[in-house]
């Protein structure tokens, strides 16, 4: 580390200024200068009062306080540090010749940060101004640390009292939505559940009533059942700056809106004057034969008469308007001749019946996407029960064959006669070939249908596995992938097994190795299958269609049920290629 480096640390560690509150001169400047020595920026002060002034006064900041106890004719040590403390945070350090126990005592009683006997050394005071550093830093701190958990439990009590009134909130919600739901999805569900926000849409309809306001001046509204407004267009300055601005008036306004509106059918309107000296019409909103809302025009005075003025004056006294404004509000009102009215109510109480005829509908069709959904869930879990029906039926039967199986197995090894054991065994392995089919089909998700190259894959080793002499031939496999229907897999895999069989049995006879080749491959409609051998062939004698063997036999009547054709080639060897139409 740098010599410049250094000294900058220990200036850093040692720039603190410090106030020395001494009467005595001589003493003063001696401490000032050891002080000064050590690191320190020292302001000294003959009095309690001048030192109490110079702080308030912030013209010179202190670090630290060192007080003297004896002050001379005015405040002593004491006094000045108990009022500097109750203004300012500072440590102070008493610095007195005194050491009686009842002085020391009551220094401690004013702030705990240290007492130096005076003519201490220079290194006795500066580790005492470095302890009431470090002890006035850890008060802070922790002052500060309590003062951030005070505001922190403050924020966690408001946040719980936010979170409670948000759960209750959450909880109130929840529960009309449900209701909401029921009403629109169940069909047991009832619309008298439904406020009118849940069913109209405000935003398409306040574009209408916006157009025909400026089209005709005449102001509409839609009002749910408990008098919110949910949509307006055009409304007067005597009921929005007045009318409704007024406890008095606004429970009129609300009164005139639920009380006078009742007993107007569906189609029809009703004109009536509202308890604040203004006409109005109705015509109500209603959906599924209940009255959910109404649709007013109002705010208007017919032009055949003329506003008794004299009447409004005395309202807007009872009531505390302004009564220049109110009567200047009282002339904008419009004047409609009774026929604009009627035309008017009449174009919104078609929209009354077309808002309520779009949202039955619009309820109607909400619950029938939710029955579809519900038939659709229906059915997938029926299909879900079928398939796990069909894979148990198809584990069964798997099962089942693999007793049969091993019970033709076990009844071949204790026959005697053996033209008797191979036929058991030889039917245990048919047996073994359908097994593996059904064990594909359990696994899979397609009962319908299996990979050709899965299944024969799996049955060709199979069988093979069963002889003795299976380490002696080489098998070749050649099976693209493509799917077949069980119907025709079936069959096919019995016929595999048996030419197999057969090859296993007879073709190597005297040889030490042998080669199978085993290929069922699908051209356009057409599956062409064989399998071929490099054995000693078959007696030329021998044909599907002569032969008295119950395998070539069962081969023959198996390619006819598959409508297919089969034939034997004889070379190096024999090949049996079957053919049919996939």
């Amino acid at each position: 580390m740098s010599f410049a480096k250094l000294e900058g640390i220990m200036s850093a560690l040692y720039s603190k200024t410090l106030l020395l509150v001494e009467d005595d001169a001589i003493i003063a400047l001696a401490e000032k200068k050891q002080l000064e020595d050590a690191g320190y920026r020292v302001i000294h002060c003959l009095s309690g009062e001048s030192a109490l002034d110079l702080l308030r006064d912030r013209k010179e900041p202190a670090d630290l306080v060192l007080m003297d106890i004896n002050l001379g004719k005015g405040m002593n040590g004491t006094e000045t540090a108990r009022r500097i403390l109750k203004d300012i945070n500072l440590p102070i350090l008493f610095l007195s010749s005194h050491t009686e126990r009842e002085i020391v005592e009551k220094t401690e009683s004013i702030t705990n940060y240290g007492y130096v006997v005076k003519n201490s050394s220079i290194t006795v005071l500066d580790a005492s101004i470095k302890m009431a550093f470090r002890l006035f830093d850890a008060s802070t701190s922790i002052q500060k640390h309590q003062t951030d958990l005070v505001r922190a439990q403050e924020e966690m009590i408001r946040i719980n009292a936010t979170l409670q009134d948000s759960e209750r909130n959450l909880i109130k919600s929840e529960s009309s939505v449900r209701n909401k739901l029921k009403a629109i999805l169940e069909p047991e569900g009832s619309i008298g559940s439904l406020e009118l926000s849940d069913i109209i849409d405000a935003r398409s309809i306040q574009s209408l009533m916006d157009d025909f306001y400026k089209l005709t001046g005449i102001l509409g509204a839609i009002l749910d059942m408990k008098g919110n407004i949910l949509v307006a267009a055009g409304w007067q300055d005597i009921c929005t700056k007045f009318h409704r601005c007024n406890p008095i008036t606004a429970q009129h306004c609300k009164e005139s809106d639920l009380t006078l509106t009742q007993g107007v059918k569906e189609g029809t309107f009703k004109i009536y004057r509202c308890k604040n000296n203004m006409w109005d019409m109705v015509t109500p909103l209603v959906i599924d034969n209940v009255h959910i809302g109404n649709i007013f025009i109002g705010q208007f005075i017919f032009d055949d008469e003329e506003p008794d003025v004299a009447l409004y004056r005395n309202q807007a006294r009872e009531y505390g308007f302004n009564e220049k404004e109110y009567l200047e509000a009282l002339d904008s009102v419009p004047r409609f001749n009774r026929e604009t009215v009627d035309t008017g109510m009449s174009f919104y109480a078609k929209v009354a019946k077309m808002i309520s005829s779009l949202s039955y509908s619009s309820v109607k069709l909400a619950r029938a996407i939710a029955e579809r959904k519900t038939a659709e869930e229906n059915v997938r879990n029926l299909l879900t029960e079928k398939e796990l029906i069909l894979k148990e039926v198809h584990h069964r039967i798997k099962n089942n064959m693999s007793t049969m199986s091993s019970l033709l197995s076990l009844q071949a090894r204790s026959a005697r006669d053996r033209s008797a054991a191979i036929a058991l065994q030889d039917a245990g392995n048919r047996i073994r070939s359908m097994y593996i089919l059904y064990d594909k089909l359990y696994q899979s998700s397609d009962f319908s249908e299996l990979s050709v190259k899965d299944y024969l894959s799996s049955l060709v080793d199979d069988v093979v596995a069963s002889f003795p002499n299976s380490q002696m031939v080489e098998i070749e496999k050649d099976f693209p992938d493509f799917p077949l229907d069980v119907k025709r897999l079936q069959p096919l895999g019995i016929i595999i097994n048996e030419l197999l069989t057969n090859t296993m049995k007879y073709a190597f006879g005297g040889k030490e190795r042998g080669l199978i080749t085993v290929s069922a491959t699908k051209y356009g409609n057409r599956v062409v299958a064989f399998v071929q051998d490099d054995g000693c062939g078959f007696p030329a004698s021998v044909s599907f269609d002569s032969s008295t063997g119950f395998g070539l036999q069962l081969v023959h009547a198996l390619a006819e049920q598959l409508d297919g054709t089969i034939r034997m080639e004889q070379g190096v060897g024999t090949k049996v290629v079957l053919e049919f139409e996939s």
